[in-house]
């Protein structure tokens, strides 16, 4: 895990694989929380969402779009934006315009930058260390 250059030790405490999710324990707390989750259901098509993540390396990047849809994609609550997604952002964080946090990225489809995912947060959460 990186912060600022900076690299530290990180352990997988769960993953799936199906879903392209894991949780990671750090010695250190390297975050901090986001101020506070909204469920995906509760979430509007032409909602704007913004995205937070590291193209390429480049932390911090934020773009913005709208929600598109909300779908269960292999049983798993999901939402459908067109904040871009670039390789590297997935397991950034997708952010209503207050803050909250809705989903986490998890992929862009080809070379559109409107048809991107995110698991909803509430679905990510239900991951459990081992």
């Amino acid at each position: 895990l990186l912060r600022g250059g900076r690299r530290l030790p990180a352990a997988i405490a769960a993953a799936d694989l199906a879903s392209d999710r894991c949780l990671l324990q750090v010695a250190e707390p390297v975050l901090r929380a986001a101020p506070g989750q909204r469920a995906a259901r509760d979430l509007r098509v032409g909602e704007r969402v913004y995205a937070i993540g590291a193209p390429r390396g480049l932390e911090l990047t934020l773009t913005e779009g709208l929600v598109s849809a909300l779908r269960r994609m292999d049983g798993i609550d999901t939402v459908q934006s067109t904040a871009p997604t670039a390789p590297g952002s997935s397991g950034g964080g997708l952010f209503d315009a207050r803050g909250n946090l809705v989903g986490i990225t998890t992929s862009g489809v080809g070379r559109s930058e409107s048809l991107n995912f995110a698991l909803a947060a509430e679905a990510f959460w239900q991951l459990r260390p081992e």
